[in-house]
């Protein structure tokens, strides 16, 4: 029996523990390879990214199961003073793409469909012969306008300010909207970055993200005198960066008016200067503990009442909060978690704050009222089953494709 062939064109790595990408590329092919479908994958890495990342039993495992894949070394990003066009192809590899492609024409005319993830594979394979689903990562337009940007009489400053004009005009986004094509759909996981796209007359559409299935951890909510606050994923990227002068500024400040205590316990990398500068006051009634890597997620999420986001960026989905609700763990986010999960309603799903007053609030209120904390989690994990899964998402974008 002839079983269909798909490829895929990617960044990172397939391994759920090793970011976002990650955990797609994992889930994307074990996904596949469940409905009957035959996969070869190709991981784009430079070899700043490759000293970083490895092959884990993860991919070996996929391998084991029939999985092909071949890794594309790619040159180091050269030169700093670019703008435009020539800085969204250097950010985005589009050259190590375009020219994989242009070399791999045989092969690909072998696949029944392809998938790509990332800019510079939705611009190298816009004229590809085959059915095809593209996803593009955040717009880079906003991950420079929230980013952390340098001082204001740094030279650095200006030249991000330049460059950013540079990908920000319409001029721009009419070549963009051409290098991408209109032959195939474009997809992106977040529906406000869909919006700034389409703003400007490119066809982009929101597909929902989707997190590992597990199995929900029953928990007593409350029980240990203390409220204990789960932050998982790095404190290195640019919205945690942001999110730590939000901690020491406003949030901490404001919790520690709470008439009990709270641990916030921090799971993943962080830099000793910013466990420093977050450990530098006497708290009084609050915790940090910084944890770092663990073998066992599930016995962090055990202990835990419920899961702290707030990172104040206005960009993307934020994975971390989908993977929370997946084990029906109650979730208290920044509000522009909202951008990324339209889905989710405030005060049935998800709490969402925006201040450090209004996270006392609710916090008071969760410590009080333990139930209402409980049934918090119970909607999140209903939610994420309907509109999260991977196997149903997965499952539409073989739709998509025609491979049924």
């Amino acid at each position: 029996m002839y079983m269909k062939k798909i490829g895929i064109f990617t960044i990172g790595m397939a391994d759920p523990t090793q970011g976002g990408s990650g955990v797609i590329n994992y889930l994307l092919c074990d996904e596949l390879m469940k409905n009957g479908l035959r996969i070869k994958i190709f991981f784009l890495a430079n070899q700043d990214f490759l000293n970083r990342h490895y092959v884990s039993d993860y991919l070996k495992e996929l391998e084991n199961r029939g999985l092909e894949y071949e890794i594309i070394k790619t040159g180091m990003s050269t030169g700093s003073f670019v703008f435009g066009k020539k800085l969204f192809c250097q950010l985005n590899q589009y050259e190590g793409c375009a020219e994989f492609i242009k070399k791999a024409g045989e092969e690909i005319n072998n696949f029944d469909a392809i998938i790509s993830f990332g800019s510079g594979w939705a611009m190298a394979l816009a004229d590809v012969e085959k059915p095809l689903f593209r996803v593009i990562e955040d717009p880079i337009q906003l991950r420079m306008k929230y980013g952390k940007n340098p001082l204001f009489f740094s030279p650095v400053f200006w030249k991000r300010k330049i460059q950013f004009w540079s990908i920000n005009s319409k001029r721009f986004f009419r070549w963009l909207k051409k290098k991408w094509g209109e032959k195939h759909l474009l997809f992106i996981f977040s529906p406000s970055d869909a919006e700034l796209y389409r703003r400007h007359n490119i066809d982009c559409r929101y597909f929902r993200i989707f997190t590992p299935e597990v199995k929900k951890i029953e928990r007593s909510v409350c029980q240990s005198g203390k409220l204990i606050a789960l932050h998982i994923g790095t404190l290195e990227s640019t919205g945690s960066m942001k999110m730590i002068d939000y901690l020491t500024k406003d949030l901490l400040p404001e919790l520690t008016q709470l008439p009990f205590k709270i641990e916030i316990r921090f799971i993943g990398r962080w830099r000793q200067a910013d466990k420093e500068k977050l450990s530098a006051k006497n708290w009084r009634n609050i915790e940090l503990s910084f944890i770092g890597f663990v073998k066992s997620l599930e016995e962090e999420i055990s202990k835990a009442d419920f899961f702290f986001s707030p990172i104040r960026y206005p960009v993307g989905v934020r994975t971390r909060v989908v993977t929370a609700l997946s084990y029906g763990l109650p979730v208290v986010a920044d509000k522009t978690v909202s951008l990324g999960a339209p889905e989710l309603v405030d005060g049935r799903d998800i709490i969402y704050t925006s201040n450090g007053k209004e996270t006392r609030v609710v916090l008071e209120r969760a410590y009080n009222n333990p139930k209402w904390l409980a049934e918090i989690g119970e909607n999140g994990r209903l939610v994420w089953e309907k509109l999260y899964h991977p196997g149903k998402n997965v499952r539409e974008i073989i739709k998509l494709l025609n491979l049924e």
